[in-house]
C-alpha cells in the first residue's frame, strides 16, 4: 500500500499455488512456488536467495482450464526482475526466501494465455 493507503497495483492478483522455474540463470534451475500472481508479477517462495534487482528468465506452468494436468510442454516464458527478497523459514524450518517479481517482458501470446487463465480463476 502507498503512504496514503491506496492500492498501487495495476493488475488484480490471484493466489493459485502454481510453479515457476528459472531458465539459464547464474543461480541454476530453481523451482519456486507461486502464492500470488497477476499480469504484472508474482510473489513466490524460493529455496535459494536471489538478491533484489536480479533479472531472471522464467517459465510459469499453468494448469489446463479443461481439468487436465498442468501443461508442462507449454509453459509461459517471462522475463522478470526481483523487486524484493526477504528471508523466511521454509517447509520443515529450512531457510527460504519470499521473492516479489515484476514481469518486465512477456510475448503477447503468453500474456494473453496468462490473462485468460487469471480470468478463469478470479471468478465473476
Amino acid at each position: 500500500m502507498s503512504p496514503r493507503g491506496q492500492e498501487q497495483r495495476k493488475h488484480d492478483r490471484v493466489s493459485p499455488n502454481l510453479t515457476l522455474q528459472t531458465i539459464g540463470s547464474e543461480y541454476g534451475t530453481i523451482e519456486m512456488e507461486i502464492s500470488n500472481l497477476s499480469l504484472g508479477g508474482a510473489y513466490c517462495l524460493s529455496s535459494r536467495e536471489i538478491p533484489a534487482m536480479t533479472r531472471l528468465r522464467l517459465n510459469i506452468f499453468l494448469p489446463s482450464t479443461d481439468g487436465h494436468e498442468a501443461r508442462l510442454h507449454f509453459p509461459i516464458d517471462v522475463e522478470a526482475v526481483v523487486v524484493r527478497a526477504e528471508g523466511v523459514n521454509g517447509h520443515g524450518g529450512d531457510p527460504a526466501w519470499r521473492l516479489a517479481l515484476f514481469f518486465s517482458r512477456m510475448a503477447a501470446q503468453d500474456r494473453e494465455v496468462l490473462a485468460r487463465y487469471l480470468r478463469s480463476v478470479s471468478g465473476p
